[in-house]
């Protein structure tokens, strides 16, 4: 929840085939450059979230404001000031995992999306995601075993988030469990 505003995400089954899939632009972080490529929204099975917008009435009655649909399932769900941020497994792809940001900071459209970020690895919990200064921050573990975790870090002061740095190969061999973010660092917990 956000000032009068209640998120919710649940996974949906998307039963409209005739119709299209909403089409979003995915952003990935490929593990032997800086460079972002954009893929295909429109491939895949459809797996989908549903994230809706609710907002309390006087007479105590939730109304809808706004709604969403995403591809992806299994969603990691964080909120903070600004931004909420869903970490999903990818439905084209089980070895990575898709981003999705929403600025929450407009009452008149209370879900702005920004574009899809697409790592190459999984994202086990909210716990790997934090959000400060219009920074996002994102632990993933590895999308082959012997790389070891990865820790970007994305600019989300636009709607198409650009990838400001990352520390690739933390112990590798080693799978990821848990992450702590304090101040302007990452602890992160691996064996």
């Amino acid at each position: 929840r956000r000032g009068q505003v209640i998120y919710a995400a649940m996974n949906t089954p998307y039963e409209t085939p005739d119709e299209p899939m909403p089409a979003t632009e995915t952003v990935t972080v490929t593990p032997d450059s800086d460079e972002l490529i954009v893929e295909c929204p429109e491939c895949g099975p459809r797996r989908t979230m549903t994230i809706t917008a609710l907002t309390l009435t006087a007479d105590g009655q939730l109304t809808e404001t706004d709604k969403t649909l995403l591809r992806g399932y299994s969603p990691n769900l964080a909120i903070y000031n600004d931004y909420l941020v869903l970490a999903s497994q990818n439905p084209h792809d089980w070895r990575s995992s898709l981003v999705q940001s929403f600025l929450l900071t407009d009452p008149a459209d209370p879900l702005i999306p920004l574009d899809t970020i697409q790592v190459p690895g999984r994202i086990p919990s909210e716990f790997h995601l934090h959000v400060k200064a219009q920074q996002l921050r994102v632990v993933y573990g590895p999308k082959d075993f012997e790389d070891g975790s990865h820790l970007a870090i994305f600019d989300l002061s636009s709607l198409t988030p650009t990838l400001l740095g990352k520390v690739e190969k933390i112990a590798p061999g080693e799978d990821l469990f848990a992450t702590r973010f304090v101040a302007d660092r990452a602890f992160v917990v691996t064996y």
